[in-house]
C-alpha cells in the first residue's frame, strides 16, 4: 500500500498552451512598440512608459504636432493647409492603431513587465508560470477527495487481480475481460459486449436488481481502469488538505 496527497491536479497541455499563448503575445507587445519607436516620435526605454501611450494620447499628440507646424507660417493656401493636416491626420490614425493594440496586449495580461538591455519587453516568469499552473489545476473538494479515494482503492484491487491473473497465467479477466455475444431469444438479433469483473459484479437478475450483495454504481466504474487518468500529476505541494491514497 502507499500513501498519496490528493490535492489538485494540473492540465500539463492546457498549461503549456496557455504559456505559448502569452509569449505570442509578449512578441505581438515587442512587434508593436518597435513600429511606434520607428515614428521617431516618443522613446520607449521603461514598462511605465507603456500604459501612457493611449490612443487619446496619439491623438492629442499629432493634433498639437499640427497647430505647432502651421503656427507662424503666415498665409498658407487653403488646398496646401488640407493636404498638410490629411498627411497628419493619416499618420495620427496608424499611431492610434498600434497605441490600442498595444493597451489591447496590456489589458489581456497583468503580469510585471520588465526589459532588458536590447530593450525588448519581457513578462515576469514567475507571475506568467504561476498564472498558467493556477488556471490549468483542478482542485478537489472534501467529497470529491473522498469519493477519488474510494475509487483508488477499488482500482487497486483491480489491478491486484490483474497481476494475480498474469502471475498464474489465468484469463485476464479483470481489467481486459472478455467477449460475449448475447443473443435475444424472442428476435434472435446478437450483440457483443466485453465483460469485466466491474462489469460482472453490476449485473442484475430478471427482476433487475443486483445479483450480489454489491450494489454499485455504474457511472462510478466510467474510468476505472486506467488510474493515472484520474490521479496522473497530483500535486504534493504543502497548500491543501491532505487525503490518503491507499
Amino acid at each position: 500500500m502507499t500513501m498519496r496527497r490528493l490535492k489538485s491536479i494540473v492540465n500539463e497541455q492546457l498549461r503549456d498552451k496557455m504559456l505559448a499563448s502569452v509569449e505570442r503575445d509578449r512578441q505581438a507587445l515587442n512587434q508593436t512598440v518597435e513600429s511606434l519607436r520607428a515614428l521617431n516620435i516618443v522613446e520607449i526605454n521603461s514598462p511605465d512608459v507603456l500604459p501612457t501611450l493611449t490612443v487619446e494620447w496619439a491623438r492629442r499628440f499629432f493634433d498639437d504636432a499640427y497647430q505647432q507646424f502651421m503656427s507662424g507660417r503666415g498665409f498658407v493656401p487653403e488646398s496646401l493647409k488640407n493636404n498638410i493636416k490629411r498627411e497628419y491626420d493619416a499618420i495620427a490614425g496608424r499611431t492610434a492603431g498600434l497605441c490600442n493594440t498595444l493597451q489591447s496586449l496590456l489589458a489581456k495580461h497583468h503580469f510585471a513587465l520588465k526589459i532588458d538591455s536590447k530593450q525588448r519587453f519581457w513578462f515576469d516568469s514567475k507571475d506568467v508560470n504561476e498564472w498558467a499552473t493556477s488556471c490549468a489545476t483542478r482542485r478537489f473538494t472534501d467529497t470529491q477527495k473522498q469519493y477519488y479515494t474510494l475509487v483508488g482503492a477499488v482500482v487497486d484491487a483491480l489491478n491486484d487481480v490483474a497481476r494475480f491473473e498474469r502471475e498464474h497465467g489465468l484469463k485476464e479477466f479483470a481489467t481486459v475481460g472478455r467477449q460475449n455475444v448475447f443473443v435475444n431469444p424472442a428476435t434472435g438479433a446478437s450483440t457483443t459486449d466485453r465483460v469485466t469483473i466491474a462489469s460482472y459484479l453490476l449485473r442484475k437478475d430478471a427482476d433487475g436488481r443486483p445479483m450480489n450483495e454489491f450494489e454499485l454504481n455504474a457511472e462510478r466504474f466510467a474510468n476505472l481502469i486506467d488510474r493515472e487518468q484520474i490521479f496522473r500529476n497530483v500535486n504534493d505541494g504543502d497548500d491543501g488538505d491532505d487525503y490518503p491514497i491507499t
